[in-house]
C-alpha cells in the first residue's frame, strides 16, 4: 500500500514544472515552424505538442482539485489564454486527490 502511495505522489505537477513544460513546448513549436519543413511535419509537431500540453494541464487541474476533463477547454482559441494563466498562477489545493497528497509537494 505504501508503495502505491509513493508511486501516486510522483504524478503531481507544480506550477513551475507546468510553466517550464509549456515554455519548452512552445519554443520547440516555434523552432519547427521556423525551418522549411513539409507541412505534414509541422502539423504533426503542432498536434503532438498541443496534446502534450493538454495532458500536463490534465494533471495540473487534478492538483487544483478540479476535474481533468476541463483541460479540453485548451482546444478553444482565445479561451486557452485564460485557462493557461489560471493553471500557471493558481495554487493547488491541500485536499487528497487522484494524484496524491500535497503535503510532500513543495512549490
Amino acid at each position: 500500500m505504501n508503495h502505491l502511495k509513493e508511486n501516486n505522489e510522483s504524478k503531481r505537477i507544480s506550477r513551475k514544472t507546468f510553466a517550464l513544460f509549456f515554455i519548452l513546448s512552445s519554443l520547440i513549436e516555434f523552432i519547427v515552424f521556423y525551418f522549411d519543413n513539409e507541412l505534414y511535419v509541422k502539423l504533426f509537431w503542432s498536434i503532438l505538442l498541443n496534446l502534450l500540453i493538454i495532458l500536463s494541464a490534465w494533471q495540473r487541474y487534478q492538483d487544483m482539485g478540479i476535474k481533468g476533463v476541463n483541460s479540453l477547454k485548451l482546444l478553444i482559441p482565445l479561451f486557452n489564454i485564460y485557462i493557461l494563466s489560471l493553471l500557471l498562477f493558481k495554487k493547488g489545493d491541500s485536499k487528497e486527490n487522484s494524484f496524491g497528497s500535497p503535503e510532500n509537494f513543495k512549490i
